[in-house]
């Protein structure tokens, strides 16, 4: 049984920047798997949980990626910025986030197996844990994505840098950092090479 969709007043910000290096010269968020892009897929679980707002940056093919996603209700925004990495991608989609929110969920847009249940589950326990500032996914003792960061971390996501995404906010604040055990793997699996996307 599926669970309710608890509360959202979270900006849900997916970064699709990047110039997926490793698959070159494909754009590995444009290949198949059952049926959809990887792209398509990952949309396709964020958008029932009825967030305020779902941000697409975009950078490189971008023009590909708005096709891909025409047919879906969600504000693609351009990073010129791209090549700088995943940070200056986190930084413009808060930037063009509402400012009403309670937070922000970040999202991966190579990871296809993320499931409705475990995002409803991540911001169930982001809602009725008032000490839930940063709340993580983790199965078997490793950490995953999507991670929601409550809204007063957000100056310390503006000044994030380079291409590590937002890990440094996640170390300088680990006694803030909330850990959901997540039955799943598919929370870790995410597509960076050609034997990731054949495994």
């Amino acid at each position: 049984m599926n669970q309710k969709t608890p509360s959202n007043n979270l900006s849900a910000i997916v970064l699709a920047a990047g110039k997926s290096a490793r698959i070159a010269p494909e754009n590995k968020l444009l290949l198949p798997v059952q049926g959809k892009t990887i792209i398509q897929k990952v949309v396709e679980e964020i958008i029932p949980l009825k967030f305020p707002e779902v941000l697409v940056i975009t950078g490189f093919e971008q023009d590909k990626i708005k096709k891909a996603l025409q047919d879906y209700p969600v504000r693609l925004i351009r990073n010129p910025d791209y090549e700088q990495g995943m940070s200056a991608s986190i930084r413009l989609g808060m930037l063009k986030a509402k400012s009403d929110i309670d937070g922000y969920m970040i999202f991966l847009a190579d990871m296809p197996w993320i499931d409705q249940n475990t995002l409803k589950t991540l911001i169930r326990f982001f809602y009725t844990n008032p000490e839930s500032t940063i709340v993580v996914p983790v199965f078997q003792k490793r950490r995953g994505n999507p991670v929601i960061f409550s809204k007063k971390y957000e100056n310390d996501l503006l000044s994030l840098d380079g291409d590590s995404g937002a890990r440094p906010i996640i170390k300088k604040f680990q006694d803030q950092v909330i850990e959901v055990p997540i039955p799943s793997e598919r929370l870790l699996l995410d597509i960076d090479t050609w034997e990731d996307y054949e495994n």
